[in-house]
């Protein structure tokens, strides 16, 4: 997050979203290790979760859990495992044993997952997809008429804007819900002609 310029061993600082990332992976991993029966008052530090005998105990348990099914988060756990091992403790025997298991639970990339191909499947028909291209018109037309929309019209309101900018500027969830009138929402005039832009800075973004 923050390195030292100065460091025989600098690199680059992360983004603060993968920085979120790492935190969550690491401590995804450390569960697991005391999930699977590691004295919780032994692990002490990073070099202690990256013991190859430590670290497969830790995503054998994660690997059990998805019924022995390897999948991108798992694989991206055992790279991060590698990746501190030898680059932060600086153990190359422990990165090479830890490089060995990330191989094993490599994922190969086939495109769309089965899961999100089927949820895509019902825009297959046309009048599926003209509803979701026309859910917000409709929508604030319906509750534009409300002189006082309820909390649930106003939220239904908010969730159909949401899939218009997801259709107009698709963008991660994350950021979605991150979007600020003035900051990112930024509204651009011409004449009559009105236009609104989104802007995140690099740093608010993966």
């Amino acid at each position: 997050a923050n390195p030292d310029p100065f460091s025989p061993h600098y690199s680059r600082p992360v983004r603060p979203e993968t920085l979120n990332l790492r935190r969550k992976q690491l401590k995804q991993v450390a569960s697991a290790l005391i999930a699977s029966g590691f004295p919780i008052h032994e692990l002490t530090s990073l070099k202690v979760l990256v013991e190859p005998v430590n670290a497969e105990a830790a995503l054998r348990h994660l690997l059990r859990r998805r019924q022995g099914e390897t999948g991108v988060h798992l694989e991206g756990q055992a790279r991060l495992l590698r990746t501190i091992a030898r680059h932060w403790v600086r153990d190359d025997a422990a990165a090479d044993r830890l490089a060995k298991m990330s191989v094993g639970l490599h994922v190969s990339k086939t495109g769309m997952t089965p899961r999100n191909r089927l949820r895509l499947r019902q825009f297959d028909l046309p009048e599926n997809l003209a509803a979701l291209l026309n859910l917000a018109p409709r929508v604030f037309k319906e509750e534009g008429r409300r002189k006082r929309p309820s909390r649930d019209q106003s939220l239904r309101a908010m969730r159909a804007l949401a899939v218009e900018i997801l259709l107009v500027a698709p963008m991660r969830v994350r950021n979605l819900t991150q979007i600020e009138l003035g900051r990112h929402l930024l509204e651009f005039r011409r004449g009559k002609h009105k236009r609104y832009h989104i802007v995140f800075a690099p740093e608010e973004t993966k």
